[in-house]
């Protein structure tokens, strides 16, 4: 098989498709929940903490050297946001899409000697004979 007909078969998998979409939609996602955390949400943790801006704290080691943990401590509260807000929106995703329910069961089983699908209630392979 050529090069471009193996990559022509490769990209049209309806799962490179999909991920295509999923990386694009989380992309956009990311943007959005960004802008929720620095604008919407930071602002008002800062002013319930008193207007303190975790992120100019630092510890100097000497003139030109300094462990910024203020902004480890940022970053920190920007994941446990990020996270919160995405548990939220999966979680009311998931009860838009309703209750799953139970697949029926299947109208076949399997011969565990040839692996030919046999009738449910059947006792025996009609394929190879053997009991089931």
């Amino acid at each position: 098989m050529s090069f471009i007909k193996e990559f022509k078969t490769f990209v049209s998998r309806g799962n490179v498709i999909d991920m295509a979409v999923g990386i694009i939609i989380g992309a956009s996602f990311v943007k959005v929940v960004n802008t929720l955390v620095n604008h919407i949400l930071m602002p008002i943790l800062g002013f319930v903490i008193g207007g303190i801006d975790l992120s100019q704290f630092k510890w100097i080691i000497k003139e030109g050297v300094s462990i910024d943990y203020g902004l480890f401590i940022t970053s920190l509260i920007d994941f446990f946001i990020i996270a919160l807000n995405v548990f939220i929106l999966i979680k009311a995703f998931n009860s838009l899409k309703g209750k799953h329910t139970a697949s029926p069961p299947p109208n076949k089983k399997v011969c565990p000697k040839c692996c030919m699908e046999i009738a449910p209630a059947a006792s025996r392979c009609p394929y190879c004979t053997s009991e089931v």
